[in-house]
């Protein structure tokens, strides 16, 4: 997601619409479960939604399932699956994924 530089702010953020969507949560070796996880569906890319870096919460933007959203985010590139407290030895998913700090 290229941004001009008029639209980042301060902090790095900047808003980002796209679609909110629930995915199977899928292991590193393919397999799918039960579990659910949410993204944001931008026009070429779904961003996965860490929420532990996040200021909201899961049950702030539940509602909002499948309906055009605008967040203010940051795209960072490391662990998925691992939170500040947690074992840094953990197996996880690695790549692209964004922090949201706030929604319209």
């Amino acid at each position: 997601m290229k941004k001009r530089k008029s639209e980042i702010l301060e902090d790095g953020s900047y808003f980002q619409r796209g679609f909110l969507v629930e995915k199977s949560f899928v292991n590193k070796v393919g397999k799918s479960s039960d579990k659910k996880e949410l993204y944001l569906r931008c026009s070429v890319q779904d961003y996965f939604i860490k929420f532990c870096e996040s200021e909201i919460n899961v049950e702030d933007i539940l509602h909002l399932l499948n309906t055009p959203v605008s967040f203010r985010i940051k795209i960072k590139t490391g662990a998925w699956d691992i939170c500040e407290d947690d074992d840094p030895n953990l197996q996880s998913r690695i790549g692209d994924y964004i922090v949201v700090y706030e929604f319209k």
